[in-house]
């Protein structure tokens, strides 16, 4: 695995947000770069374009909530996509 510290972000990674979300919606999210998870892993940024809010998942399908100075730390996927998409509607509609 490539060190996420070095990425600049140029590079979007879009698998792991179409496995969470399906097909229809993560083309409503920008990428925003990575990070790295408290265990090591790479963390991808995506950022809904009407909500303004964050998924931040690892390739093996896991969320992450940024903590502040550069930490992640995991969460529930299922919460954090549901708050990324409520707001506009897709709701009950997310794979999950």
């Amino acid at each position: 695995m490539s060190d996420p510290s070095k990425d600049q972000g140029y590079e979007p990674h879009w698998s792991p947000l179409e496995e969470a979300i399906g097909f229809d919606h993560y083309r409503d999210f920008m990428y925003m770069g990575s990070g790295q998870g408290a265990d090591g892993a790479a963390v991808y940024l995506y950022k809904h374009s009407i909500t303004r809010r964050y998924i931040n998942l690892s390739d093996d399908g896991r969320a992450w909530k940024y903590g502040g100075n550069g930490a992640y730390t995991e969460t529930d996927r299922t919460d954090v996509v549901r708050e990324a998409l409520t707001w506009v509607g897709y709701g009950e509609g997310i794979t999950q």
